[in-house]
């Protein structure tokens, strides 16, 4: 198998039809060599094949393209598969007009040979008038004439065993099997449209899919963009809280110094303000005093209280 079709890779213009004849043997007497064989060969050399089993058209290489494409899912590359498909599709319809042909002709036939049952046909006076026209041919024996001889002749053979198989023909079985191919040709062209359409509607349904994976995957690149402008403006808030944070907590230590420093502040001046009260008390009991130096005394000290004070606190309570 190997060698047939590397013979046909390596020069695919001398292949005839029996050389697809004798590979289509070999193909069906072991679909798996077949394949192992095409799979085997290299890229380029399997794509020559594919040409070659095109561009010959028979009914064998078209027969071939039919087997492999039942089994395309042995071949590994995928654009020989694609490509084989295509043939074998066109393969398959030329098989189809094959047997509308072949058909038209039994039916040609069959009214051929009905004509030939009826009482007033005289089989024997067609023979006589054949075989009169094959003499004369003989006669002349030359060129086209000798060559309608042969036909014939051949005609002659085929009349005689048409006759006897017109004997033994059972027209009613024949129409009932006509009438079954019929039956299952048109049971699978409506398979095959419905398995057409199915594919069509799955191929459909895998482009949306494939369209709505595209837009979520560049969706999910703009969120990701924009997460990542968050992330750096969370970072640079949290470095400006962070400084504030540390202004605010300078600002209530030194709040909490000055709250300090007024508290002390404000005793001091209670206790010196409890000190002139009291300085004052003593000056008025002086005053009250009859002894004069006794009171210049207490005036002296009384100055050098108020000496000891601020200016603004003796005017306060004294006057100036």
């Amino acid at each position: 198998m190997h060698e047939l079709v590397a013979a046909i890779a390596r020069d695919p213009q001398i292949v005839g039809w029996e050389s697809w004849l004798t590979l289509l043997s070999e193909a069906i007497a072991n679909e798996e060599a077949w394949l192992r064989a095409i799979d085997a060969m290299a890229l380029e050399d399997q794509f020559v094949l594919i040409d070659a089993l095109k561009s010959d058209d028979s009914i064998y290489s078209d027969a071939l393209q039919v087997l492999t494409a039942r089994r395309a899912n042995a071949i590994s590359d995928e654009e020989v598969r694609d490509f084989l498909l295509t043939d074998a599709s066109d393969a398959s319809e030329r098989f189809g007009n094959r047997l509308q042909r072949q058909r038209e002709q039994l039916l040609a036939l069959i009214s051929s040979a009905t004509a030939r049952r009826e009482a007033d046909f005289d089989l024997a006076e067609e023979v006589t008038t054949l075989e009169m026209q094959l003499q004369e041919l003989r006669r002349s024996e030359i060129g086209e004439k000798f060559e309608a001889m042969q036909k014939l002749d051949v005609e002659i053979h085929r009349l005689e065993a048409f006759q006897r198989s017109l004997e033994r023909y059972d027209a009613d079985a024949r129409r009932n099997y006509r009438n079954t191919l019929q039956a299952e040709t048109d049971q699978l062209a409506s398979e095959r449209k419905g398995i057409e359409e199915g594919i069509a509607t799955s191929i459909g349904q895998r482009d949306t899919l494939q369209r709505e994976r595209d837009e979520s995957h560049d969706r999910l690149e703009e969120l990701e963009g924009q997460n990542e402008v968050l992330k750096g403006d969370i970072a640079r808030i949290n470095d400006e809280i962070a400084v504030t944070s540390g202004q605010l907590a300078d600002a209530r230590a030194e709040c909490s110094a000055l709250r300090s420093q007024s508290s002390t502040f404000a005793a001091e001046l209670e206790d010196q303000r409890r000190q002139l009260a009291d300085e004052v008390r003593r000056l008025d009991e002086l005053r009250s005093s009859p002894s004069a130096r006794t009171s210049q005394q207490l005036l002296q000290t009384i100055e050098e209280v108020y000496a000891l004070l601020p200016a603004d606190m003796g005017e306060a309570q004294f006057g100036s």
